[in-house]
C-alpha cells in the first residue's frame, strides 16, 4: 500500500509519477484517498484533478456524493452528473453507452456511506469503459479488484524552529490562512509560532479540527485557546454553517462517521479509546473478557475499522499494531463514559496489562528471553502505566502495586530508573499495609536509589524491606534486600560489610534458586574480592557467575559478569583480556539498554586504554561516559572510594599525558559522538555498519545536510551545530535526524564513519 505524503505538492508529484498522458495512474484505474474526516481528501483530489486534467479530452467530472442518502439514488446521481436523462428504465445501460468511449477523470468525494453500491458501479464502468479512470475519497475501502488505496494521514505538524522555517510548512500556512481570515493582518512570527505549533499538535493536524479551532481567535489569544483545548469538543460546537452539517465542528464530523458504523463497530470503537498509544489483538479481546465474541470476528471488526480508518494498523513483531488517532479515542471515551461502561472495560484493561507484565517477569527471571521483554514492555509502555494509574488511584491500589513490581525487572535491567522511583513511590504510598508485594517494591525501590547515587535513600529502603523479609520468614525478598545493601555498602568502600551482605544473599538465592540474581550476586562478590585484593576469590566467584549465566541463558547478569572479568584482568595487568570481556558486556548492556552497566563498562575501557599507553582514546571514552551517566540520573561515575579514586587517577594521568587543551578536546568528542547509549557503544565497538554505507552510498544530501553531516563527523553536539550554521538547536536536531534516517544510519557514530569513507 502506498504511503501518501502530507505535503500536497509532493503527492502532485506521486500521482504525475504514476500517470501518462491518457491514464491518471500507470498501475491502476481506481484509486482511491482513504482517511478519517477532516483530513482534506476533498481538496487533495480536486488538486490531483486540476493538474492532470489535460490528459483527459473528455474533461474531469466531479460529484459530491455525500447529499445521496440512498444506495438506490446512486445511479441516479451519478447519471444526472454526466447530463443524462433520470428517466431510463435502466440507467445502468445509459450509462455505460454514454461512458464506453470516452477517456475521462470520474472523481467521486464522500463515498463512505455508498460503500456496496458505489462499489458495484465502480466495478461496472471499469469493465464497460476502459477509458475512463476513477478518483475516490472516502473514509472506507471499496474493495473492488485493481483498487489503489492511498491513505491521505493528517498533515505532519513539525518541530519548532526558525519562525520562517515552521511557516513553510502546509500545516502551519493552513492555520495562518485560516486566522487571517477572522484576525486581519495574524502572521505567525517569533512570538506565536510555538503556540501554533502546538495548538497544530494537540488538534492531530487534521484540517477541519484546525479551520474549527481558529474562528475563536475571534474572543481568544493563541495563549487562551491553547490552554482550552483540553475541552476540544465542547470548545468546536460552533463552524462554518454553510459547510454541510457533518462538516460544522470536528465532533459532528466524527460522529457522522461513528453513526455509519455497525452497532458491534461502535461498540469497538468505544472500548478501543481506552487504549494510550499503540495495542495488539490480545489487547482487545481481553475487553470483551466474558462475552461471546470469537476472535475471528474481532479480527474482522478490526480490519472494518482500519477499513473505515477509524483505526491505523502496521505490521509489528510479533503481532500486527494498532492505533487510534487522539481525537477519534476522545470521542470514543465521551461515547463510552455515556454508556455506564467506562469502569467495568477499564477494569479489563488493567487485568490484561497485569496479567502481561506478570508474565514479562517470569520471563525476564526465567533466561533467555530478555531481550524479548524488554521490546514487549517498551512497545506496551504507554497502556502499562495507564493501567498502573488506574489502580493506584483509587480503583485497586494492591492490583496497582502488584503490576508496578512486576515491572520492576524491566526497570532496574533497561535503564528506566527515575520511572522506577516515581512510580513505586506512588505504589508504596497506595498501600501503607505490610504486605510481599510492598516488600519487594521497597527493596526495588531502594535498588535503584543505590544505583543512582542516593545512598541514604536506599540503605533505609532496603532496610524496611529485610526486617519485614526476617519476621515473615520470607526468604527470596531477604536476599534482594541484603543485595541492595551490599551494593551501597560496596559503593561506600565498606568492603567488609558488602563481603557480608553479598555472602549471606548468595546463599538464600542458592537456596531459592532465583539464578538470574544469583549470577548477578556472585558478579558483585567477585568486586567486592577484587577490591580487597584476593584475586583468586574474584576470579572463583566470577567463573561461578559464568556458569550460572551460562547454564541459566541468563544475558543481564552476564554482562556484570563480563565487568568483574575485565575489572580482575585489568588491576592484574591484562589489558587485552580486559577489553573482549568490557565489549562483550556493552553488546548486551546495548541490547537491552542496560545504562548501569554501560556507564560501568565505558568507564572501565577508558582506564584500560590508560593503562595500554593510549591516552587519546582513553580520554575520549571519559567523554563517552560521562554522556552515559546522566541518563541514569547520575552526574558522574558508579561509586565512592572503589570507582571514584580510580577515574579520578585515570583523569589526572590523562592530563599530565596530553596536557590539559589535548584531554578537554578529546573527552569533549566522546561526549559529543555518544548522544545516547547506542551511538556511545557503536562508537567505543568501532562499528562502521558497512552494509549501510555502501547503501548509503547511492543517497544524494543537499547542500546544507552534507553540512550538517560533516559537523557531526567533526563531534559537534546539536547545540555546536546550531552556532555554526546560524540556526536553533532545534531545527538542528532536525536536520541531524533527517541526514540519519535519509541515509539509513542508526546513530551518529555511524554517520561519522561515513562521512570519513566519502573523504577518501
Amino acid at each position: 500500500m502506498s504511503r501518501l505524503p502530507a505535503d500536497i505538492t509532493s503527492f502532485v508529484g506521486r500521482i504525475r509519477e504514476l500517470s501518462d498522458t491518457r491514464a491518471l495512474l500507470a498501475s491502476g484505474r481506481l484509486v482511491t484517498l482513504i482517511g478519517p474526516g477532516g483530513v482534506g481528501k476533498t481538496r487533495l483530489a480536486l488538486r490531483v484533478a486540476t493538474e492532470v486534467r489535460r490528459g483527459f479530452p473528455d474533461g474531469v467530472c466531479f460529484l459530491d456524493l455525500s447529499p445521496v442518502r440512498r444506495p438506490e439514488l446512486l445511479l441516479s446521481a451519478v447519471a444526472s452528473a454526466f447530463g443524462l436523462s433520470d428517466g431510463s428504465l435502466d440507467q445502468s445501460a445509459q450509462l455505460v453507452e454514454h461512458l464506453r468511449d470516452k477517456q475521462l477523470l470520474l472523481l467521486l468525494d464522500n463515498a463512505e456511506h455508498l460503500t456496496e453500491s458505489c462499489g458495484e458501479l465502480v466495478a461496472l464502468i471499469l469493465t464497460t469503459s476502459p477509458g475512463v479512470r476513477i478518483l475516490l475519497t472516502s473514509r472506507h475501502i471499496l474493495g473492488v479488484r485493481g483498487e489503489q488505496i492511498l491513505p491521505v494521514p493528517p498533515l505532519e505538524v513539525p518541530e519548532l524552529g526558525e519562525p520562517a522555517e515552521v511557516r513553510r510548512q502546509p500545516v502551519v500556512q493552513l492555520f495562518a490562512d485560516r486566522a487571517a481570515a477572522v484576525v486581519p493582518n495574524f502572521v505567525v512570527d517569533a512570538g506565536n509560532a510555538e503556540l501554533v505549533v502546538r495548538i497544530c499538535r494537540t488538534l492531530d493536524g487534521i484540517p477541519l479540527a484546525i479551520e474549527a479551532v481558529v474562528v475563536w481567535l475571534r474572543i481568544l489569544t493563541p495563549q487562551e485557546l491553547l490552554r482550552r483545548l483540553d475541552r476540544t469538543f465542547q470548545l468546536l460546537n460552533r463552524g462554518n454553517r454553510s459547510a454541510p452539517t457533518r462538516q460544522q465542528t470536528l465532533y459532528a464530523t466524527i460522529d457522522w462517521s461513528y453513526t455509519l458504523c455497525s452497532a458491534d463497530e461502535r461498540l469497538l470503537w468505544e472500548r478501543l479509546s481506552i487504549f494510550t498509544g499503540e495495542f495488539d489483538l490480545a489487547a482487545v479481546a481481553a475487553l470483551y473478557e466474558g462475552e461471546p465474541v470469537e476472535t475471528h470476528e474481532l479480527i474482522d471488526l478490526l480490519a472494518r475499522l482500519v477499513d473505515k480508518s477509524v483505526i491505523t494498523s502496521r505490521i509489528g513483531r510479533p503481532a500486527a499494531r494498532f492505533t487510534l488517532l487522539g481525537t477519534l479515542r476522545q470521542f470514543g471515551q465521551l461515547k463510552l463514559g455515556a454508556t455506564g461502561d467506562e469502569r467495568r472495560i477499564r477494569r479489563r484493561h488493567a487485568a490484561h496489562y497485569r496479567a502481561l507484565a506478570t508474565r514479562a517477569a517470569h520471563d525476564w527471571l526465567s533466561g533467555g528471553q530478555q531481550e524479548r521483554v524488554y521490546q514487549r514492555l517498551t512497545a506496551e509502555h504507554d497502556n502499562l502505566c495507564a493501567a498502573m494509574l488506574f489502580g493506584l488511584e483509587g480503583e485497586d491500589p494492591a492490583a496497582g502495586l502488584e503490576l508496578a513490581v512486576s515491572m520492576t525487572y524491566f526497570w532496574l535491567g533497561c535503564g528506566a530508573l527515575g520511572e522506577a522511583r516515581r512510580w513505586l513511590d506512588l505504589a508504596l504510598a497506595s498501600n501503607p499495609e505490610p504486605s510481599r508485594d510492598r516488600a519487594h517494591g521497597l527493596w526495588a525501590n531502594g535498588h535503584a536509589a543505590v544505583i543512582m547515587g542516593q545512598f541514604e535513600a536506599g540503605i533505609r529502603l532496603a532496610r524496611a524491606a529485610e526486617g519485614w523479609a526476617r519476621e515473615h520468614g520470607d526468604e527470596p525478598t531477604l536476599a534482594h534486600a541484603l543485595l541492595v545493601l551490599g551494593t551501597a555498602t560496596l559503593q561506600q568502600g565498606a568492603f567488609e560489610q558488602a563481603q557480608g551482605y553479598c555472602d549471606e544473599a548468595l546463599s538464600r538465592f542458592e537456596a531459592v534458586g532465583e539464578l538470574t540474581f544469583l549470577g548477578l550476586t556472585l558478579a558483585t562478590r567477585s568486586m567486592v574480592a577484587t577490591f580487597r585484593g584476593e584475586f583468586q576469590h574474584a576470579l572463583a566467584f566470577t567463573e561461578q557467575a559464568r556458569d550460572v549465566c551460562a547454564r541459566h541463558g541468563e544475558r543481564w547478569a552476564g554482562s556484570y559478569a563480563h565487568y568483574s572479568a575485565a575489572l580482575l584482568a585489568w588491576i592484574q595487568g591484562g589489558h587485552e583480556v580486559a577489553l573482549r570481556e568490557v565489549d562483550a558486556g556493552l553488546r548486551i548492556a546495548r541490547t537491552l539498554n542496560d545504562l548501569l552497566a554501560a556507564g560501568m563498562l565505558l568507564d572501565l575501557r577508558a582506564w584500560v586504554e590508560e593503562s595500554a599507553g593510549r591516552p587519546e582514546p582513553a580520554a575520549e571514552l571519559l567523554g563517552v561516559s560521562h554522556a552515559v551517566w546522566p541518563l541514569i540520573g547520575r552526574s558522574s561515575e558508579f561509586g565512592g572510594p572503589p570507582w571514584g579514586s580510580r577515574h579520578e587517577a585515570c583523569e589526572l594521568q590523562l592530563r599530565k599525558e596530553l596536557g590539559d587543551q589535548a584531554f578537554e578536546l578529546a573527552f569533549e568528542r566522546g561526549v559529543r559522538i555518544a548522544a545516547g547509549l547506542p551511538d556511545a557503544v557503536a562508537h567505543v565497538l568501532g562499528e562502521t555498519a558497512a552494509a549501510e554505507v555502501t547503501t548509503a552510498e547511492v543517497v544524494q544530501l543537499s547542500k546544507r545536510e552534507r553540512e550538517v553531516a560533516e559537523l557531526v563527523a567533526g563531534g559537534l553536539s546539536n547545540r555546536d551545530i546550531a552556532k555554526n550554521l546560524g540556526i536553533t538547536p532545534r531545527t538542528a536536531e532536525t536536520h541531524v535526524n533527517n541526514v540519519l534516517g535519509k541515509l539509513g544510519f542508526s546513530s551518529r557514530a555511524r554517520l561519522a564513519a561515513w562521512v570519513t569513507q566519502q573523504r577518501q
